[in-house]
């Protein structure tokens, strides 16, 4: 599909992504055979471990093959990361983002920043104009990367999404995902909430307790600093955390709160007018 001439944000688009690049110090390219698409789930088994099922190389060809956005970045090093997706079935003007990985070793480069900002400027080239994905809600770099860094919005809580998973990341718990659209033209503000928030999740010697809702106003559902390393240590307090989650913001989405933004240090910032 090609993009309508008015289609704002194509030039700050591409300029975001170029200056990303420089600053990470990779390039980004499109992957188009099998040849690249091995060298993707290589770092993806890198990554979520050899018995991973997140892609195939096949599957990554099929992509590539059929228009949809496939894209590796790399380095002198060899391949930093890749981000894979596909347009959604009925509406050809969103992508669905089904994968995005960075090397092991290299956070704080902003490869993943530049590999985002790539997707969002491939999709604005083509008249797409949102992308969806999701990811773990108890991870919490990437929740404040996500809502945050990139403006997008958490719009759906997704219990056990995927069922259980083998990967090394994910094995033994349910596979709940935060589902977030992300307007590429119209990135969601970042929320600042007129003084203290309450907590709606909060945290005792290290385990959740979960808080009444108000009828209105803020509250912020509390997360772990590090739920990898809590689920190594205590898996068992690690899935009480995964349900009380689960419980509060299911139930709050329900009952007409948003999800309005990410506190770093605490967690998800909810708002109901």
């Amino acid at each position: 599909m090609s993009a309508p001439s008015t289609l704002p944000g194509l030039a700050a688009a591409d300029r975001a992504w170029g200056e990303a690049s420089t600053r990470s110090g990779v390039r980004v390219r499109a992957v188009t055979d099998a040849e690249g698409a091995r060298a993707a789930m290589q770092l993806i088994g890198d990554v979520w471990g050899p018995d991973n099922r997140i892609a195939s190389t096949g599957l990554l060809v099929a992509l590539a093959q059929t228009g949809n956005h496939v894209a590796l970045a790399e380095d002198d090093e060899g391949v930093a990361g890749v981000c894979a997706g596909f347009v959604h079935a009925d509406d050809p003007t969103a992508l669905h983002s089904h994968v995005a990985a960075t090397r092991p070793g290299t956070s704080g480069r902003g490869i993943g920043l530049t590999l985002k900002l790539q997707q969002r400027a491939w999709a604005l080239h083509r008249g797409i104009r949102t992308i969806t994905w999701t990811f773990d809600p108890l991870v919490r770099r990437n929740a404040h990367f996500n809502l945050t860094r990139l403006g997008a919005r958490g719009v759906a809580y997704l219990p056990d999404l995927y069922g259980p998973m083998q990967d090394t990341l994910n094995r033994g718990e349910p596979s709940d995902r935060l589902h977030v659209t992300w307007e590429l033209s119209h990135p969601a503000a970042v929320s600042s909430p007129p003084g203290p928030v309450p907590d709606v999740l909060s945290e005792r010697d290290g385990s959740p307790v979960v808080v009444p809702l108000p009828a209105r106003g803020y509250g912020v559902v509390v997360i772990p600093a590090d739920i990898e390393r809590l689920r190594s240590l205590d898996p068992r307090r690690a899935h009480r955390w995964r349900l009380a989650v689960r419980t509060v913001l299911t139930t709050a989405l329900a009952e007409g709160w948003h999800i309005d933004g990410f506190l770093r240090d605490r967690g998800y910032l909810l708002r109901k007018a």
